[in-house]
């Protein structure tokens, strides 16, 4: 399972060695974009994360779109290049046809579910739209981000039915371990790589 690090948890003050350090022990980069209206928080907007991805060298990027109106943000994410988009669904009542749209405009496009998506009466529908899921595993708005066990279990059940499978929200050094060699396809992992990045080189990268 791969490690995608999320640059919003790094030093925001000094975001050009962030995304350096991620470029180059990770080659991997996850933005969120957050509006304050879909979730409480306020990360980056979209000139931010495309001056972003044109400064990585990632081979990966992945954006999660965690806005009240995707198709607003759509020109200017497509203009991000990124290799992976999510949307998150939970406060759309026209997803389907959200993702459809964004998939249409030629943009990798899969889909960001969490738990209160699993009461959508079109939650199974919603799931073949695209192979790559986020899930998040944990909730939205929760500042302690503490992992969801039973969100884990969707993941890898997902997975098994030939998804390609994030997860996304309170992965510790301690999960990732117990995770690194499932179906999986990737852990976000903020926290657990910027709180202490020499640390973070020393656990997950001296033997990848």
């Amino acid at each position: 399972m791969d490690i995608s690090p999320s640059i919003a948890s790094g030093n925001l003050l000094r975001i050009e060695e962030e995304v350096a350090f991620a470029d180059r022990f990770f080659n991997s980069l996850h933005l969120d974009i957050e509006d304050g209206v879909a979730v409480s928080g306020i990360t980056f907007g979209t000139k931010m994360c495309q001056l972003i991805c044109d400064a990585s060298t990632a081979a990966e990027k992945s954006i999660h779109l965690e806005v009240w109106r995707p198709l607003d943000y759509l020109e200017e994410v497509r203009k991000c290049n990124a290799n992976h988009v999510f949307i998150q669904t939970a406060h759309l009542s026209e997803a389907q046809q959200v993702i459809q749209i964004y998939q249409q405009a030629g943009i990798p496009t899969g889909i960001s579910i969490n738990v209160l998506d699993q009461s959508r009466p079109d939650f199974y529908a919603l799931l073949t739209l695209a192979d790559e899921i986020l899930v998040a595993t944990a909730y939205p708005d929760d500042p302690e981000q503490c992992y969801q066990n039973e969100m884990e279990k969707l993941a890898l059940k997902l997975a098994a039915e030939g998804k390609k499978v994030w997860i996304d929200g309170g992965v510790t050094a301690e999960i990732y371990s117990k995770l690194a060699d499932s179906s999986l396809t990737a852990a976000v992992m903020g926290r657990a790589v910027f709180k202490n990045k020499e640390q973070a080189v020393k656990q997950f990268c001296q033997n990848r």
